[in-house]
């Protein structure tokens, strides 16, 4: 069957394979996802010369893939992933052309030959779940094509120092990497009373990275870190744009993250002990710090700073804080220190910010009970000291809720003669989390998201509402509030631009 180009045998009760398979010659794809009875596959498949995709995910009785006897040159895709494999031959090498290895949740693997490091055009590499696995091949650092090594969920500790030579690296994940749990306690404690050369199984410890010069995705979280063992390690990753630092044990985010001008997010979910979160790069777009308990600053004046450094010329998506359950952080010194990103240092850039709290920050607002606020302006309220539009509510959720899936919060926020906007501030599901107590959302809108570049039309807006709204848990919107922002000492600062005559709502000074 010299034209035969794919063979799907996905889910059936196959037990083997005839060794006669070797003379589909021209076969490009074999499917053999979900054998689940599959046991062993003949010698003769390293016959098939054409082979470019071979898949056996989910055969879980599959505990070893035959010798490669002869070189597969074409195969480019080996997907090994939830079998019962323990080892790999020493005769992968000859698999010349091997670009993704998956061995996603081999529970059984307990290592990998260092000749898997002579794979010269191997790209992506998953050992993801492998949960005997203690170690990478001391060689790592030959894989020069290397572009994405998956390891979380292993019992790997110490990555070789060769993990430094890894040059094409774009993504790393060790998460889950925290050795062992039972000892951690005592760990810890040798940790702070010893040298940190001589103490082990505390949790992750990285080489260096120095060399990883286009890594963009770095996730270490739930690696049992603590503070001081990440310091000096991230500094050289210029173009890192995801950090994941969340569940671990630092009490502060170290300070070189400041120097990674291509940062935009930054997670650091669950970590019990932080308690500040120092100067961050200019370009961060999402802080997620939720269930930081002991949260107690956001460094603010530092990295407000840092944040004038972005170029005007750059197109500037919002800026999102998430910051639930971190009962610590004081909501009006917040509220105080975004007011200054908004009216003094950088008005262009849009954000949001969720945070323990049950009322409106100081300040003039003009507020309403419930989930919407309307207000009537007054003629001329659009003028050069304009700003944009700060938004704030208050949310209860029911008592004892548990957020169990993606959300998100959003604002409708609408001018009746003009156009219509969206702002929102989403979460992604990562465990349930027990809400412990009513959130402020508050939201930026700058000038810029409404008032098309010279023209003057929405100097005719008359009147302006927003409602909000909330998705992934049962709540409800206590209050809310709207306020038209200024630039710092103008006469437009205040609350003149909105008429006395209002509907749905009082305008107010909250000292």
């Amino acid at each position: 069957m010299e034209s035969l180009l794919e063979l799907y045998l996905e889910g059936t009760a196959i037990i083997e394979l005839p060794s006669s398979v070797g003379y589909l010659r021209g076969l490009v794809l074999l499917n053999m996802k979900s054998c689940k009875n599959l046991k062993i596959l003949p010698g003769r498949i390293c016959d098939l010369k054409s082979l470019k995709t071979l898949i056996l995910s989910g055969c879980s009785k599959l505990e070893r893939i035959p010798e490669i006897t002869e070189v597969m040159e074409h195969l480019e895709e080996l997907l090994l992933d939830g079998t019962s494999i323990r080892e790999l031959p020493c005769s992968i090498l000859h698999l010349k052309g091997l670009v993704l290895l998956n061995l996603r949740k081999c529970k059984d693997l307990r290592s990998l030959p260092n000749r898997i490091c002579g794979l010269k055009s191997l790209e992506t590499l998953i050992v993801s779940g492998c949960s005997k696995l203690n170690r990478l091949p001391e060689d790592l650092g030959m894989l020069q094509c290397l572009r994405s090594l998956q390891a979380d969920g292993t019992a790997i500790t110490k990555p070789p120092i060769t993990l430094v030579h890894l040059t094409n690296l774009r993504e790393l994940s060790f998460r889950g990497c925290k050795g062992s749990t039972s000892n951690f306690w005592i760990s810890s404690l040798t940790f702070r009373l010893l040298h940190r050369e001589n103490s082990d199984d505390i949790g992750l410890q990285l080489p260096s990275l120095s060399g990883l010069r286009f890594m963009k995705n770095l996730d270490l979280s739930d690696c049992n870190l603590m503070e001081g063992t990440i310091d000096n390690k991230l500094c050289h990753l210029e173009l890192l744009e995801v950090l994941n630092l969340s569940r671990n044990y630092m009490v502060s985010i170290p300070a070189d993250i400041s120097r990674l001008s291509n940062l935009k997010v930054l997670l650091v979910r669950q970590c019990e002990k932080l308690q500040k979160i120092p100067k961050l790069p200019p370009n961060i777009k999402l802080l997620d710090a939720c269930d930081c308990t002991s949260l107690r600053s956001l460094s603010t004046p530092s990295w407000m700073i840092s944040l004038q450094h972005r170029l005007v010329s750059t197109w500037l998506r919002p800026v999102e804080f998430m910051l639930w359950n971190c009962s610590g952080l004081y909501q009006d010194h917040v509220a105080m220190a975004l007011e200054t990103l908004h009216q003094k240092l950088f008005p262009e850039i849009g954000y949001s910010i969720l945070i323990p709290g049950s009322r409106i920050p100081k300040g003039r607002w003009h507020e309403n009970m419930g989930a919407s606020v309307s207000a009537t302006l007054r003629p001329h309220w659009l003028d050069n000291n304009f700003l944009g539009v700060a938004l704030c509510a208050v949310f209860a959720l029911e008592e004892g809720e548990t957020i169990q899936r993606p959300g998100e919060i959003r604002c409708i926020f609408e001018c009746g003669e003009g156009p219509y906007f969206s702002h929102s501030i989403t979460w992604t599901h990562s465990g349930d989390r027990v809400v412990e107590t009513d959130h402020v959302c508050m939201m930026y809108q700058p000038r810029s998201q409404f008032v098309k570049s010279k023209s003057t039309y929405a100097s005719v807006f008359k009147h302006i509402e927003a409602s909000f709204s909330l998705s992934g848990a049962s709540h409800e919107v206590k209050k809310c509030a709207i306020r038209l922002i200024y630039a710092p000492n103008t006469s437009g600062n205040n609350m003149e631009n909105f008429r006395s005559a209002t509907r749905n709502g009082s305008v107010r000074q909250n000292n």
